[in-house]
C-alpha cells in the first residue's frame, strides 16, 4: 500500500466509487485488546449498564413532570389546610404536619449488580410456592 510501513496501523487505499473519481479513504486496522471471552464477560460485567424501561428517553421529560406532581399535590393539601384553619382553630396544629412527599433518583445498575440480585432472587424463591399453598390452605382450614 502507498505510504504505510511495516509497523503502521492505518493504510491509505485508492478505492473506485462507482463512475466518480478516485477518492482516498482511510482504513483503520486497529484491534481490540481484548481477546478472551473472560476478559469479555469480565468488561461486560463491569461497563454494561440494565436500564429497565420501554423508552429510553424517558426520564428527561419524565422526572420534571414527577417534580411537578409532587408540588402540586403539596400546594393542593396545604391550601386545603389553611382553609380549614380558617375555618376551625384545632386545623393549626394539622398545617405542620404536611410536607412535600420526598423524590429520589437512583442509578442504573451494572450488568454485575442486575445478575446478583437475579440469582439472589431465584434462591430466595425457592420453595416459596409451597408455603404460599400451605398458608393458604391453613387460612381456609382456620376459616371453617
Amino acid at each position: 500500500m502507498r505510504g504505510s510501513k511495516p509497523g503502521d496501523r492505518a493504510a491509505v487505499v485508492s478505492v473506485p466509487l462507482r463512475g466518480l473519481d478516485r477518492r482516498v479513504v482511510s482504513l483503520h486496522l486497529a484491534m481490540s485488546a481484548v481477546h478472551t471471552p473472560q476478559q469479555k464477560k469480565r468488561l461486560a460485567y463491569e461497563r454494561d449498564h440494565y436500564a429497565k424501561g420501554k423508552y429510553d428517553k424517558a426520564f428527561r421529560k419524565g422526572w420534571p413532570t414527577k417534580k411537578r406532581k409532587a408540588s402540586r399535590s403539596f400546594r393542593h393539601a396545604a391550601d386545603a389546610l389553611t382553609k380549614a384553619a380558617s375555618l376551625d382553630a384545632e386545623s393549626d396544629a394539622k398545617i405542620t404536619a404536611v410536607g412535600q412527599r420526598p423524590l429520589g433518583k437512583w442509578p442504573v445498575p451494572s450488568l454485575r449488580e442486575r445478575v446478583a440480585s437475579k440469582l439472589s432472587r431465584r434462591v430466595r424463591s425457592i420453595g416459596a410456592k409451597k408455603a404460599r399453598r400451605r398458608a393458604h390452605e391453613r387460612r381456609l382450614t382456620n376459616a371453617v
